[in-house]
């Protein structure tokens, strides 16, 4: 009977709690997130692959979200899959992790093909660490949607341990496999410099994606 009491107590006192949580003549939705505002989430996808060097394959899926500021800006963290196949390593399925920052160069709402640039920095998980500005055109859907098409250049440097990048030389001893670490080295010990290695990472990089 004493805590029915004490709630009937309670009751009206949080019903003037609540009424004073809010200024006079406004309710909860005075505080609900503005539809209008310039600040809004956007998100993407993104297909890539990397050209221009037969000894160098990238192919590449991402995703980014983050912030439109306006018409005009947007900044976000991406994340994704790297897939290498270029002759320096083992065909490799690998993570990134990037920082994505884009800019249209002429309004969206008024433009149905919309030029823009944006720049990406990051890392990969062969242990490298990467940075790749673009150029591109969305052609704009409905809600701020849009689909996307850039080339850009990334320059992507290797950091990792020299011991894993071998190549075989033609006409070489066989390869031996180390017991203590289990890595694979040619008996001639033909490694390939570290200087050629990172300058096969870069390349041009064609895109396809779509904003939402």
């Amino acid at each position: 009977m004493k805590k029915l009491f004490l709630l009937l107590l309670l009751v009206p006192a949080f019903c003037e709690l609540s009424a004073q949580a809010f200024p006079e003549g406004t309710t909860s939705a005075y505080f609900a997130p503005n539809p209008n505002s310039n600040v809004k989430y956007r998100g993407s996808i993104d297909a890539s692959i990397r050209i221009g060097n037969s000894g160098v394959g990238r192919y590449g899926i991402t995703t980014i979200h983050g912030l439109a500021f306006g018409d005009y800006a947007s900044v976000g963290l991406g994340t994704g899959l790297y897939y290498y196949t270029q002759r320096y390593y083992k065909e490799t399925t690998q993570w990134t992790l990037f920082l994505h920052g884009q800019s249209n160069l002429i309004n969206p709402k008024k433009h149905k093909y919309v030029p823009y640039a944006g720049a990406s920095i990051g890392y990969s998980g062969i242990n490298s660490i990467f940075a790749e500005p673009t150029v591109g055109i969305k052609m704009m859907l409905k809600g701020g949607q849009a689909l996307k098409l850039s080339i850009g250049y990334v320059y992507e440097r290797y950091n990792g341990s020299l011991s894993k990048m071998w190549e075989p030389v033609p006409g070489s001893g066989e390869v031996v496999v180390d017991p203590d670490s289990g890595e694979s080295f040619p008996t001639d010990g033909g490694y390939v410099l570290l200087d050629d290695v990172r300058a096969h990472l870069s390349g041009f990089v064609i895109s396809f994606g779509y904003q939402f």
